[in-house]
């Protein structure tokens, strides 16, 4: 009897476990899907006012601009094509022009690709650890909903 009590107590805490498992990957794949959202939206609207400000081009936007370019995001084609202008005029400014100016871009670029790939290492590794810190939490909640039916029974079959 006290075996059936544990045996049904051990399943039910896998169930609830595994639940709230579910849960949670759901919630970080919801929170994911709408980061990603806000993401393209933002870079839509970068593109949009870079291709229509009168200001001169820096180079933080320079960058922003190659970063959107580098993930390929579904912007206006004309809007790419006056941001382009605009990084050429900005490069010729600053004396770069023909080969130099196209080696100052791919430099920059590889730089972009670096940063971005250490921001996604340190996401992984940070959802990684919201998992980990998840699954430790559920199985905390399993263990004392056993020791608890463990206590009950225990009461139980003293009192009997």
């Amino acid at each position: 009897m006290k075996l059936l009590g544990i045996l049904r107590a051990s399943a039910l805490c896998l169930l609830v476990s595994a639940l709230h498992g579910t849960n949670c990957q759901e919630e970080r794949r919801a929170e994911h899907e709408e980061l990603l959202k806000k993401i393209a939206e933002q870079r839509t609207e970068l593109v949009e006012r870079l291709s229509k400000s009168d200001a001169p081009f820096s180079f933080k936007d320079m960058r922003l601009f190659l970063g959107i370019l580098r993930d390929e995001a579904d912007v206006d084609p004309e809007a790419v094509q006056k941001v382009g202008e605009k990084i050429h005029t900005f490069l010729g400014n600053l004396g770069i022009h023909g080969a130099d100016a196209r080696s100052s871009l791919e430099i920059l670029m590889e730089k972009i690709i670096k940063q971005r790939e250490y921001l996604l290492d340190l996401f992984s590794g940070l959802i990684q650890q919201r998992s980990y810190e998840a699954s430790e939490a559920s199985e905390v909640d399993a263990k004392s909903y056993v020791n608890s039916q463990q206590e009950d029974s225990t009461v139980k079959s003293q009192a009997v």
